[in-house]
């Protein structure tokens, strides 16, 4: 088999890795073989981060404004009466809670009310007195146990000192980094079946057939474990060792991030997303991955009802960003002022995996920001998603690839008729502002 393709290739054998430092060659040799997964679209964008300890985290500014939840309310009912509000135990933080004296709260009802005095005796159970601003107003009958109170302004009287200072603290996101390992092995005649092919220079080279397939198991085991993986908590394998599993995606959403179930039916479920995206301060340009069924639904939704100019390519990094995401498989769309990159994700219907019988992943998706935050503590620039790495001074486990067996292109490595194909990486996943995330489901 000789395929003519352009290209910079130095050495006369070549292997699927070195095939990712030159990505044309690699796209139009296996492009039929390939399930683009999100490793490579991190892999093609730029968004791959090294690391140096077995766990990455980052700190991220939580809002300035926070909601209220009432745990217990005490007074008489009738304009112009208190309210004493007992604050749920999860508006505490060490002992601090929001909201304080002079604050002006709102209440769900439109009712707005004023701060006079914070009892914080119990230190996961603090108590503030609340005065209606118009006193003939009832607030006692407007706070309900279980809803939402809002602080949304302050008032001072002429001549009072300044008020208690505003509590934040920032945001510690952690994750870690997972081993990944694979192996492939032929043996007898089938090993030394290999692929050869002349670049545009004229120069002959060539890789072991089987040597890109057992690459693209090893590199779809990657992309399935970062979309679908629960972390480990206190796992280890029969010998006793800790087995380390990083937090996929889809946790991370459900976790931290925003659900919206029901699928994609018709525009009114876009604007509901815009809407809960636009709340979170979401980023305007995203990628939307889709399973098959809600990918054929969106499409289905979107045929000649939205605008497709004006589109920003940003997220396919610089240089041609759009022939870059036509290269990826993206489709895009623009709604207000919200950007859609759209691809059905193979990852949701792999036929034996996502896509068996049973499974729904072909009716999920996955909304993500594509732009960066800013850790609060460092001041580094974070991808909204990155895929990290393990990397020492003296090794790289973005990918450790060894040949092994008597046909090892670089010399055998044992006398036994066979070829075996071994990789190895540590990758974990990262996220940054996951309020700004959407599961589809």
């Amino acid at each position: 088999m000789s395929n003519t393709v352009t290209g910079r290739l130095n050495e006369t054998y070549v292997s699927s890795v070195n095939f990712l430092h030159d990505r044309d060659i690699y796209n139009k040799l296996f492009d039929r073989y390939d399930e683009q997964s999100i490793i490579s679209f991190f892999e093609e964008t730029g968004r791959t981060k090294e690391s140096h300890e077995t766990t990455f985290h980052h700190f991220e500014k939580d809002f300035i404004y926070q909601n209220i939840l009432i745990a217990a309310v005490a007074g008489t009912p009738g304009a112009g009466n208190d309210v004493q509000i007992t604050l749920d135990a999860t508006n505490h933080d060490s002992g601090a809670s929001y909201p304080k004296v002079t604050d002006l709260v709102l209440f769900n009802n439109d009712l707005t009310g004023y701060i006079i005095a914070k009892d914080e005796t119990n230190p996961t159970a603090h108590i503030i007195t609340v005065r209606p601003v118009d006193n003939t107003r009832d607030i006692v009958t407007a706070s309900t146990v279980g809803s939402l109170l809002t602080a949304y302004s302050n008032s001072h009287a002429e001549g009072s000192g300044q008020p208690q200072g505003l509590i934040t603290k920032p945001l510690r996101f952690s994750g870690i980094h997972q081993i990944f390992k694979g192996h492939y092995g032929v043996t007898g005649t089938e090993a030394t079946n290999r692929i050869e092919f002349t670049t545009s220079n004229g120069k002959m080279y060539w890789m072991y057939e089987g040597e890109h397939d057992a690459f693209l198991k090893f590199r779809m085991d990657c992309s399935f474990g970062l979309l679908f993986n629960e972390q480990s908590n206190g796992l280890t394998d029969a010998q006793g060792r800790e087995i380390r599993v990083t937090k996929g995606l889809a946790q991370w959403i459900r976790e931290e991030g925003n659900i919206f179930p029901g699928g994609i039916g018709s525009l009114t479920d876009i604007d509901t997303i815009i809407k809960v995206l636009d709340k979170q301060r979401g980023s305007k340009e995203n990628l939307m991955l889709l399973g098959i069924n809600l990918d054929i639904d969106v499409d289905n939704v979107l045929i000649d009802k939205l605008v497709n100019g004006a589109i920003q390519y940003n997220t396919f990094g610089k240089g041609n960003g759009k022939q870059r995401s036509v290269d990826l498989g993206f489709n895009s769309f623009r709604k207000g002022s919200y950007t859609f990159h759209k691809k059905e994700l193979e990852a949701f219907n792999h036929p034996n995996v996502t896509g068996s019988t049973g499974y729904t992943y072909p009716d999920k998706g996955f909304i993500i920001p594509t732009d960066k935050g800013k850790d609060v503590k460092t001041g580094a620039q974070i991808d909204s998603i990155c895929m990290r790495y393990k990397k020492a001074p003296h090794m790289d486990r973005m990918y450790i690839h060894k040949i092994t067996g008597i046909h090892a292109p670089m010399g055998p490595t044992s006398d036994i008729d066979e070829l075996g194909y071994e990789y190895l990486c540590e990758k974990g996943l990262q996220c940054f502002g996951l309020n700004r995330f959407v599961m589809l489901e």
